[in-house]
């Protein structure tokens, strides 16, 4: 009876899948060629008729989706997609189920970017009582909800208890899933941007080299989270003033970026952004113009986008007319991004 029912789930996947890769067949378009948006968008658009009788199923495959729609910097489209199937999971009885917990906590992620960071933070107690609850307080789930509502408050002002949650996940994950895995990088990575954000660049550059040299023998050098750690170092090496250092550690991360990622992805628009921060600092308006153009047209979050006119690395474009123009194009495309379809 359970390889009958696993058989009939792996039949509706195909027939959903194959009905959702129609759209990239030219005899089912008029002209064009469909983009990874299109496709996504013709998915979260299918689950609700396509699969309502298997709610386990539906919710299993609109997290898929929601984490694919943040791979391209779509949040407000992540978001939609991940309140339904919260919801339809709730409906179902299975609001304590781990599928259930992992897409609440990738829909406060999705809140965090943007902006939204009072509901970030009041998703992330509440998924963090049930863990706690159902999974246990070291379950890596419930310390990588931990080390996340950490990361919120740092990013709504209170970096030192930002900084101190950290610590604690940052110890049990050493202890629980080991020094070189996934979880525990992910919070050595955090931990450095809340060491920075709390005015202790020093000790956020030694914990980010520590995590960078982890990253490349375990994650390789082509990869999202060795990218992610490279970039976080320029931030906190230009934090340093040792800009030379940071432009090094940007450039190579933008290098890698152009052949790991696609032209819209949000890490390729932070690094450029990055970029413009310390060639603004050092007088280099025009390049710092540009790459502020292409990454708030090419997948700078919404909140970053908002926060350029308060900026203070970007003081010195304050008086050049371009920029006027730069922040009200950025308000622009940070209200669009944030328009869910």
């Amino acid at each position: 009876m359970e390889q009958s029912k696993e058989r009939d789930r792996a039949d509706r996947v195909a027939d959903f899948m194959t009905e959702i890769f129609k759209a990239s067949d030219p005899s089912e378009r008029l002209g064009g060629t469909v983009t990874a948006e299109e496709l996504l968008d013709k998915a979260a658009k299918k689950i609700d008729p396509g699969l309502s009788k298997d709610p386990e199923l539906q919710v299993s495959l609109m997290h898929v989706i929601g984490r694919a729609y943040m791979y391209q910097g779509l949040f407000a489209r992540a978001q939609s997609v991940f309140e339904r199937g919260i919801k339809i999971s709730s409906a179902a009885g299975q609001q304590n189920s781990r599928e259930t917990m992992n897409t609440m906590h990738d829909l406060a992620w999705a809140l965090l970017q943007q902006g939204k960071l009072a509901e970030a933070e009041s998703l992330e107690r509440k998924l963090l009582d049930a863990q706690q609850r159902v999974l246990g307080a070291d379950n890596g789930d419930t310390l990588a909800t931990k080390s996340e509502l950490g990361f919120t408050l740092s990013a709504e002002g209170n970096s030192a208890e930002g900084v101190r949650l950290n610590r604690e996940v940052l110890e049990k994950q050493k202890r629980v899933l080991g020094p070189e895995a996934h979880y525990t990088l992910v919070t050595m990575d955090n931990l450095a941007i809340m060491l920075a954000q709390n005015h202790q660049p020093a000790e956020a550059v030694k914990l980010e080299e520590e995590a960078l040299a982890i990253h490349l023998k375990v994650d390789g050098l082509e990869n999202l989270s060795t990218i992610n750690s490279m970039l976080n170092l320029g931030e906190f090496q230009r934090d340093l003033g040792r800009d030379e250092d940071a432009k090094k550690s940007l450039y190579r991360a933008l290098e890698l970026e152009g052949h790991v990622l696609g032209p819209d992805q949000p890490e390729t628009a932070v690094t450029k952004y990055d970029l413009a921060t310390i060639l603004a600092r050092n007088g280099q308006l025009d390049d710092a113009f540009s790459f502020l153009g292409q990454a708030v047209d090419h997948g700078l979050p919404p909140r970053m986008a908002l926060d350029i006119p308060d900026d203070p690395w970007l003081n010195l474009l304050h008086g050049d007319p371009r920029f006027a123009a730069l922040v009200a194009h950025a308000k622009q495309r940070a209200a669009a991004a944030q328009e869910p379809n």
